[in-house]
């Protein structure tokens, strides 16, 4: 149970960071729009925006299915703790990365929509003891 609220934690942490950031921009008291006006950095952040979805995304919902780390989480709960602390932080790291650029970019939709993507796909992590045992037993099923 312990290794489900580090999760929870980390889990809301990184949501109340993001809302932090949002709310920011939001009332000015930080600079929205401060690489709004160079072409070449638009197109190279958003760029980096989409690639960190496409390959992020898919892998950070797919990461407990993998062999080796199912293999690993079946061991014991640190070593879920720490494949679970992984995929909230590639989420996570989507999350507040296309967040800031949407803010930095000027309001540049395209980032705004990959950061509303990567909050729906955080919400289908939230830590809890059934999704635990279910991922932990995934090794057990695919022995037989």
């Amino acid at each position: 149970m312990k290794t489900i609220k580090i999760l929870r934690y980390v889990y809301i942490a990184l949501l109340v960071y993001a809302a932090l950031l949002a709310i920011g921009f939001e009332t000015n008291v930080l600079e929205a729009g401060v690489l709004a006006g160079d072409d070449l950095i638009t197109y190279w952040l958003s760029l980096a925006s989409v690639a960190h979805i496409i390959v992020l995304l898919p892998v950070a919902l797919r990461l407990m299915k993998f062999k080796r780390v199912q293999r690993a989480i079946a061991e014991n709960d640190t070593m879920y703790l720490r494949w679970g602390l992984v995929r909230l932080l590639l989420l996570g790291g989507a999350l507040l990365f296309n967040t800031l650029t949407y803010y930095l970019l000027g309001f540049y939709p395209t980032c705004g929509y990959l950061a509303l993507m990567a909050l729906v796909a955080f919400l289908f992590v939230w830590p809890s003891k059934d999704n635990m045992t279910y991922e932990q037993s995934l090794n057990e099923y695919s022995k037989e």
